[in-house]
């Protein structure tokens, strides 16, 4: 029997949104007899008490699901005023799993289309992590990366993990030590440290695996340069990462791709709630309200037509 491997990091709140894209894995995999799929969740509350949950497990049953329990106070310094402590949590999974050789692990605003398998059998040419390049900063002219980075920058949110490697390597360890000294001066405290530490440590995937809106809807990367990735993109994705644009706030800006999880969260038994993006009563009653008086003001995403349309006009390299 083969399992496969796959890991989240999320409070109680994000538990629905996780099992979204768990319930996606799970419906875009072939059916094989001989194949498992192990889903790890680190949060701070058990889950079996849960109707989402129980409705998972009972609808694939060549899956499961274990929960990891840590103390968020712990890692409360951590606690990022935007990127939480649990985008960090992620650097104990060679720790919290000290019997898996190899995990996916995911952020939970993904959703997968596509088989995922090709990735536990990929030759890492012995690198530790596997993650997708953030393609867009290559030509970048409206702002600078920070001076302790260097091209090219590697996305967090999609990584593929050798664990023990990582483990040799006491990956752990070197992540909490770099991040307590450099925390004060990171702008994305988890993404950044890998970037530093792990920068020749890192096996490049290819753009299907981590589509995000930057990369499909700015006007740089549509050049000869990026034609082919972005034709796997649009029309080969296998991960979607809706990446600052959360595909459950309804005032928040739209994924390229937003209607495909709606269109996936509200076929399930249990859809993860859909919410604003605004804070507090009162804001989210005048967002409300002038979305509905002025549908016209109500962010929508670039039409994914449109931007096949784009990338048709694109020379040949």
């Amino acid at each position: 029997m083969t399992t496969y491997h796959i890991a989240f990091a999320a409070n109680t709140a994000y538990v629905p949104y996780a099992l979204v894209t768990i319930h996606s894995i799970m419906a875009h995999q072939p059916k094989q007899a001989d194949e498992s799929y192990c889903f790890h969740l680190i949060t701070e509350k058990g889950t079996n008490h849960r109707k989402d949950v129980r409705e998972f497990l009972g609808t694939y049953k060549n899956a499961q699901l274990v929960t990891h329990l840590i103390d968020p106070l712990k890692y409360k310094k951590f606690d990022h005023p935007v990127f939480t402590l649990w985008t960090n949590i992620r650097a104990e999974l060679p720790n919290l799993l000290p019997n898996v050789d190899r995990v996916l692990y995911l952020d939970t605003d993904t959703l997968v289309v596509g088989d995922i398998r090709p990735l536990f059998k990929m030759n890492l040419e012995g690198k530790s992590l596997a993650m997708v390049e953030e393609a867009f900063l290559r030509n970048r002219t409206d702002r600078s990366i920070p001076s302790y980075l260097t091209l090219p920058i590697f996305n967090a949110g999609v990584m593929l993990m050798d664990l023990s490697q990582l483990r040799a390597e006491q990956f752990t360890e070197s992540f909490w030590n770099f991040l307590e000294t450099n925390y004060d001066t990171l702008a994305l405290p988890d993404q950044n440290v890998i970037n530093i530490l792990y920068k020749d440590r890192i096996h490049p995937l290819p753009q299907a695996y981590n589509v995000n809106s930057v990369f499909l809807c700015r006007q740089e990367p549509y050049i000869p340069q990026y034609k082919e990735e972005l034709q796997q993109c649009l029309w080969s994705p296998i991960i979607i990462h809706y990446a600052r644009t959360a595909p459950w706030f309804i005032d928040g800006q739209k994924h390229p791709f937003h209607q495909l999880w709606i269109d996936f969260n509200h076929s399930l038994k249990y859809p993860a709630p859909l919410t604003y993006e605004a804070k507090g009563k009162i804001l989210r009653f005048k967002v409300w309200l002038k979305m509905w008086l002025m549908p016209s003001c109500k962010p929508l995403p670039i039409s994914i037509d449109l931007l096949k349309e784009r990338w048709s006009s694109i020379p040949d390299a």
